[in-house]
């Protein structure tokens, strides 16, 4: 499989759509990453859905109602989207509750397979993509995928971080259905509840509520700042001091459970976390509470930094994430990865599994002690065509040889391009075939992986530059040729010419030969 980056997922880390025309364009993303898409319901874009309260945005109206908005959040989805048709719902709930409380936010949304030129003016590359308005001015909605969350992550953008009750009534009514962090302040101003307002604006998916009232906050058991949750061992009490980054730790720390179930409805909470150290705990139905157990022990001493989350192996929906760690279910072994958001790299854990065990690999995991898992095939016996073949075992001696240039393209078998440039790819290997400084190698992306190629589609094209030989190579020093890379057989010698460190001189013609075609991918 592949890694997306989670501005990917990650992060979405590593899903692509397998179906032609517009489709294939674009991912399904869910929430912004993930180990699989296992998830997906309905037949089309808000059946039976009342989002009457959503504007419906064209490019014809974009400009009237988007731009000229003071606030506006816009959907851009696909009626084939899965997850689009998961949010559907959520989304029009969210719209009519702020239709009553924000009249000056405007919710839309953008069919993207039919406003193409919108689509791309916003870069949109996968579904459903949210984005934020500002008087005409974009940014990144980065909330919850619930109404819940959607109604809370804007009126924390478009009102006070923190919201205000003056009674006991009020604190009740606020959370008895709503988790957060309650604070009571002598007065709003002063170094504490400036503290207290820069994390409320940092946390947009964390309710924040401050009072004046002693008496509201007594009834709610609050001295002075706790965190009400409804889940592990409940509400949490803040005794550190009143620092920005001291507060920021402990709603970090508190604000997901210890062992978070991998479904549909924990994306979120997973890859938006902002925690890119997660443990993953594959076991059976019958072997999950015990393995729960000895995970959410261990995740005590590692909260806010390190994410625990349990993947029932016996559900279905958890077949692409096994596939995704090379991992097979078992029935009589809880088995565990360390999965590192952002580099994709993965970590195998290989001891019995319990608490003792599990303490240690985590704190080798965050000191930086483990060594990566990569999926890697077989190497060739015979490696010795015009083009090599790349696995992961080989990746570091051939690739990164500081004495070659060298192009790579990591491909799939089933990808129908990878296919209509094998004939191409062959004829480059063949020039280059007698330059000795160059190697023309080639990757299978769905049997092999390394840190160094992180790829978002296929084919994708690497080239690692030769060094001298008192330098060292940094990752940073390949270059990704993207879509902007001509790549016939002129374009990719073009290409290596302009970016190869040592100098090479390509075999003349012979006035018998034909000229050379210009074959386009």
């Amino acid at each position: 499989m592949m890694n997306f980056s989670l501005a990917a997922l990650v992060a979405s880390l590593f899903v692509f759509s397998s179906t032609l025309g517009v489709q294939a364009q674009y991912e399904d993303y869910g929430a912004d990453a993930g180990y699989g898409d296992e998830y997906g319901y309905g037949d089309e874009y808000g059946d039976e859905v009342d989002d009457g309260d959503v504007v419906v945005i064209t490019q014809d109206n974009f400009a009237d109602i988007v731009l000229k908005a003071e606030f506006a959040l816009v959907e851009f989805y696909a009626p084939w989207c899965g997850h689009c048709k998961s949010l559907a719902p959520e989304y029009a709930q969210a719209a009519s509750e702020l239709k009553e409380i924000a009249p000056n936010v405007v919710i839309a949304k953008v069919d993207a397979t039919v406003e193409e030129e919108l689509a791309g003016e916003y870069e949109i590359e996968g579904f459903p993509t949210l984005k934020w308005f500002t008087n005409g001015v974009t940014s990144e909605y980065d909330g919850d995928r619930n109404a819940d969350g959607i109604v809370s992550w804007v009126k924390k953008k478009t009102g006070p971080p923190a919201a205000t009750v003056e009674t006991v009534e009020d604190a009740e009514k606020f959370f008895k259905k709503k988790s957060g962090v309650f604070a009571l302040f002598d007065a709003f101003e002063g170094p504490k509840w400036e503290s207290f307002q820069e994390v409320a604006k940092k946390e947009p998916k964390v309710e924040f509520v401050q009072t004046l009232s002693t008496e509201a906050a007594l009834a709610m058991g609050v001295e002075s700042l706790t965190y009400f949750r409804d889940f592990d061992d409940g509400n949490m009490q803040y005794d550190g001091d009143w620092s920005v980054e001291s507060l920021m730790e402990f709603v970090k720390a508190f604000k997901i459970p210890r062992v978070i179930p991998l479904n549909q409805g924990s994306d979120d909470l997973i890859f938006d976390s902002g925690i890119d150290h997660q443990v993953i705990i594959f076991a059976s139905s019958d072997l999950m509470e015990e393995a729960t157990r000895v995970a959410a022990d261990v995740s005590k001493e590692n909260a806010g930094k390190i994410i625990f989350v349990s993947v029932d192996t016996d559900e279905k929906e958890t077949e692409q994430v096994l596939e995704f760690f090379s991992l097979s279910p078992s029935e009589t072994a809880t088995q565990v990865m360390g999965f590192k958001a952002g580099s994709g790299a993965k970590y195998q854990f290989e001891d019995e599994y319990s608490v003792v065990s599990l303490k240690s690999f985590c704190a080798k995991f965050l000191a930086g002690d483990l060594e990566a898992f990569m999926k890697s095939a077989d190497p060739p016996e015979q490696n010795d065509d015009p083009v090599t073949v790349v696995v992961g075992k080989t990746f570091d001696t051939i690739v990164k040889d500081p004495t070659k240039d060298v192009l790579l393209e990591v491909y799939a078998p089933w990808c129908g391009h990878c296919k209509k440039l094998i004939p191409t790819y062959n004829k480059l290997g063949k020039r280059f075939q007698k330059i000795d400084s160059v190697v023309i190698a080639k990757m299978d992306g769905t049997e092999n992986e390394h840190p160094e190629v992180q790829i978002q589609g296929f084919p994708s094209f690497f080239f690692f530059p030769a060094i001298g030989a008192s330098e060292e190579r940094l990752p940073a020093e390949k270059i990704e040729a993207g879509e902007e890379v001509d790549r016939s057989l002129t374009g990719l010698t073009k290409f290596i010419k302009e970016n190869a460190v040592i100098p090479y001189e390509l075999p003349r013609k012979k006035s018998s030969q034909t000229v050379e075609t210009h074959e386009e991918l």
